[in-house]
């Protein structure tokens, strides 16, 4: 199964780098705006500091003020952060892809899966800014799981973008919840949202390749489709979902790591 579905995922990797592309391309465009108008009054300045006559010094501020001068300040490192993001993005999915098409990789490392969600909602956070609330709540000791960290950070990350794009669709705004559970062999993650939930015509689906409920040019229809093939294939654990009353809950459930030899 791993093999043709990887398979599909590369052939698609074009689609699947779409939605991070066009990110990086605002975040630019944002950061090009703010430039621009940042240099506009930095000219003006220039030619009048000199002399700084009353009406001069009133043209500066009143310059100042119609170009939002402080909002753009403050906004343009955020944005570009937001690009370095996107470039990430776009890495770590062909990285992925490449090591999950490959049979030949290095045996799976305890993973700390606390410091991962925390590290994945930092990643995701230019998708749920304005969108959701993120609540975590972990027991104190969470066991370590067997994996790779990387791919794990992927696929959390898909989760809580998608669960960011569902509250918007739905509601705009809403919450997301991160919960753990173990057991003696595995440990569950749930990802919990307040979207609209997952139509009842493809929740038998929404693994599959390019099975999407987002708009045209909105999703590839890969992320989840990739993201079952890492914890599945990649990692042996399981991946599913459950529609409650409000929104939908994916649960990710992944073999503990082995204890340490003494």
């Amino acid at each position: 199964m791993a093999a043709p579905l990887i398979g599909q995922l590369a052939a698609s990797l074009a689609h699947e780098v779409a939605t991070p592309i066009q990110f990086v391309g605002d975040g630019l465009d944002f950061a090009r705006e703010a430039v621009a108008r940042m240099a506009a009054v930095i000219a003006a300045y220039r030619r009048h500091h000199a002399a700084l006559p009353p009406d001069a010094q009133r043209a500066i501020e009143a310059l100042i003020a119609e170009a939002e001068l402080d909002y753009y300040l403050a906004e343009a490192g955020p944005a570009i952060d937001a690009c370095l993001t996107g470039v990430a993005h776009i890495a770590e999915v062909i990285r992925t892809v490449r090591t999950a098409a490959h049979p030949s990789r290095p045996p799976p490392e305890a993973v700390e899966l606390a410091p991962l969600l925390a590290h994945a909602v930092s990643w995701a956070g230019p998708r749920l800014t304005g969108r959701a609330e993120v609540a975590m709540a972990l027991p104190a000791e969470l066991p370590t799981v067997a994996g790779y960290p990387a791919e794990l950070a992927r696929v959390f990350v898909n989760l809580l973008t998608n669960a960011g794009d569902a509250i918007a669709s739905h509601q705009g705004h809403g919450r997301i919840a991160i919960r753990a559970a173990t057991t003696p062999t595995a440990v569950t993650i749930e990802i919990a949202d307040t979207g609209g939930g997952i139509p009842a015509a493809v929740r038998d689906r929404v693994f599959e390749p390019y099975v999407t409920t987002k708009s045209i040019g909105q999703g590839s229809g890969l992320g989840l489709a990739l993201a079952h093939a890492i914890v599945v294939d990649l990692h042996h654990g399981q991946l599913g979902f459950r529609c409650d009353e409000v929104g939908t809950t994916f649960v990710v459930t992944l073999p503990r790591a082995p204890a340490p030899q003494p």
